[in-house]
């Protein structure tokens, strides 16, 4: 269950970072295959010595320990002073023999256990996978996304430069006509200035 929190936790920090490079359609397909594996593998079941013990639950002393002849004045004396001597000690270890006795050997596993536990590893390998193919497809669309901007980048500088070129051209085009018409306008005038003096009359 760790790997499967893991994995939603990666999952929200991608629908935070990269919501706009990546599609949300793959988010929320990729959010509901955790989803289904996570009920797949269902709440963790703990052994029985993980749990804790049972309130009202009482501790039974050791087999080897006998009670102390209480019908006696020196047999009830001596009793009395072990038992408040040593209640408390004793009281621990008993539980943690009880513990001991309790937690079963990992030879003694039920064929259902290592099934599940089998089971277990398997979808954990599988997400495993998963999540490492799904890091090298994101890492796929950003390298692409990045040279799509590159080339875009270097279409733009080069109509840029083509603009730029184009208008200095038309710029000493224009230049090009107006002296070339005021050098028409001069050469025209300096011809038909001696006919009109000669003759006013004279139409232009």
């Amino acid at each position: 269950m760790q790997y499967v929190e893991t994995l939603q936790e990666q999952l929200a920090d991608l629908r935070s970072a990269g919501a706009k490079r990546i599609p949300s359609d793959l988010l929320d397909q990729y959010e509901q295959h955790v989803d289904n594996i996570s009920r797949q593998l269902g709440p963790a079941k703990l052994p029985s010595y993980c749990r804790p013990p049972a309130s009202g639950t009482k501790a039974t002393p050791p087999s080897g320990m006998k009670e102390g002849n209480s019908n006696s004045p020196a047999g009830g004396a001596v009793a009395g002073e072990h038992g408040s001597a040593a209640q408390a000690p004793q009281s621990e270890g008993v539980k943690e023999r009880a513990a001991l006795n309790q937690r079963p050997a990992l030879g003694n596993l039920t064929s259902d256990t290592k099934e599940v536990i089998d089971r277990q590893q398997n979808l954990q390998d599988d997400l495993t996978d998963e999540m490492v193919e799904l890091a090298a497809g994101l890492k796929r669309n950003a390298q692409a996304m990045q040279q799509s901007v590159t080339q875009r980048g270097v279409l733009l500088e080069e109509t840029d430069e083509s603009i730029e070129r184009n208008l200095a051209s038309a710029q000493k085009s224009v230049k090009r006509a107006k002296e070339e018409h005021t050098r028409l306008t001069r050469a025209v005038g300096y011809t038909a200035a001696p006919r009109f003096r000669a003759n006013p009359n004279t139409e232009l």
